[in-house]
């Protein structure tokens, strides 16, 4: 029998159709009960080796889905480190940290097509499962912001969105930043650029983002853009990222935006 790789699914793959998810909550009576609610748009995350380990027509849930939602907000720089994932800046859709996963059998994803053969959506690119693949490794992986910096990193946050509009974010990949608490605090700003991309614009670009931030919030002492061959693995682990559903806090907890 042929393999879900071999019927071309791959991960990164969209899916049109209406499944239920269940969320697991109290009850007016204090138990524990279940809530369950429809979704209609999901993408195979299931990487393509395990895809093409097992049969199209297999009943045990294998395949993991994550939901996918779309906002209409174009122009966003997308973080690896973010607890969002658009795949490029003219997305609208995109897969958000903390939401639903469902798993699925093979043969109910096949199911799926049979049923509705325009179910299958158009696949991510290779350079955009190769992000997807990241993505998915740094969910558990994200720094928390402490408590003393949220107060820049919001502002971070909001002095990108004001900026996101120029004409060099579309080839930005993502924005970090790195802080510790001194007084007067400051802070450096990096951005990692697709290939081609303009560092010297984005340098420009980021100094001018830290002039939106005021400057008893933290003042700037370094900016650096350079591409993603050339940004070292202890920055990815030792920064944050620009986005504001990273750095808000709610009694103690992270809260983000799903």
């Amino acid at each position: 029998m042929a393999t879900l790789y071999d019927a071309d699914w791959r991960q990164g793959t969209y899916l049109r159709h209406s499944l239920t998810m269940s969320d697991v909550l109290t009850n007016s009576s204090m138990g524990v009960g279940t809530r369950s609610t429809e979704h209609d748009l999901w993408m195979v995350v299931t990487q393509d080796c395990d895809l093409d380990g097992v049969d199209e027509s297999d009943e045990l849930p294998l395949i993991e889905l994550r939901s996918v939602y779309d906002d209409g907000d174009t122009g966003r720089v997308r973080g690896l480190r973010s607890r969002e994932f658009r795949p490029s800046p003219d997305a609208t859709r995109y897969l958000q940290a903390q939401s639903a996963r469902l798993m699925i059998s093979p043969a109910a994803l096949s199911a799926c097509l049979w049923a509705n053969p325009q179910a299958r959506e158009n696949v991510l690119t290779a350079d955009d499962r190769a992000k997807l693949k990241t993505w998915l490794g740094k969910r558990y992986d994200r720094a928390a912001v402490p408590r003393e910096l949220v107060p820049l990193g919001g502002a971070i946050a909001e002095a990108v969105k004001m900026n996101r509009k120029a004409d060099v974010v579309p080839g930005i990949r993502d924005i970090l930043w790195q802080a510790e608490a001194h007084t007067p605090q400051r802070y450096s700003l990096f951005a990692i650029l697709e290939n081609g991309a303009t560092e010297d614009a984005a340098r420009k670009w980021l100094v001018r983002v830290s002039l939106s931030i005021k400057q008893e919030l933290g003042i700037v002492d370094e900016v650096e853009a350079a591409t993603a061959d050339r940004i070292s693995l202890k920055l990815l682990e030792t920064s944050y990222g620009a986005d504001v559903s990273d750095i808000t806090w709610s009694k103690g907890r992270p809260r983000g935006a799903y």
